[in-house]
């Protein structure tokens, strides 16, 4: 049986098929490269091109479960990460201690049990690299500025979508 599946990326087609053969697996990959634009294809890219290419892998922290599932759902399904959700403070750092590393970490400014400065200060306390954001909807509370105060890269959870790319393209720099 033979199976062919066909992608379009970066201006340019990619076939591969794959066929049983005598107990084998054979792939075959075809790619029809367009070089017709005046640079590379790296040039001719698309934002979103340009992160899904980068293969993110983002930790999103939120307690509120409506909001963490749409922000998963667009961060997968728009800009193709790879997402891995805690519900609070704790369950962020236990992950980020027994997993591999993140490129974003988002995480919600007011959380039950340690809230998004705590954790930011924690993760930062273990070594984390990784570029870290705090979100709320809480714009004009005591914590928002405390966050802005620190220092702290903070955003509303109202945001513009442009925002949320400018953050997906520093991931991963």
């Amino acid at each position: 049986m033979k199976r062919v599946i066909s992608y379009k990326f970066f201006h340019s087609n990619l076939i591969v098929t794959s066929e049983l053969v005598l107990s084998r697996v054979l792939f075959n990959i075809l790619a029809n490269i367009d070089n017709s634009s005046n640079g590379s294809n790296l040039d001719s890219m698309t934002t979103l091109e340009t992160i899904i290419i980068k293969g993110l892998k983002i930790l999103l922290v939120d307690d509120d479960i409506g909001f963490r599932n749409s922000m998963a759902w667009k961060l997968s399904r728009k800009f193709k990460v790879n997402i891995r959700e805690a519900n609070s403070g704790f369950e962020a750092l236990q992950i980020v201690i027994n997993e591999d590393h993140f490129d974003v970490i988002l995480l919600d400014l007011i959380m039950p049990d340690k809230n998004g400065i705590e954790t930011f200060k924690e993760l930062r306390l273990l070594g984390i690299q990784s570029q870290i954001h705090i979100m709320s909807a809480f714009e004009t509370s005591g914590e928002w500025k405390t966050a802005q105060a620190l220092g702290i890269p903070i955003i509303s959870k109202n945001y513009n979508e442009q925002e949320l790319i400018e953050i997906l393209l520093k991931g991963k720099n």
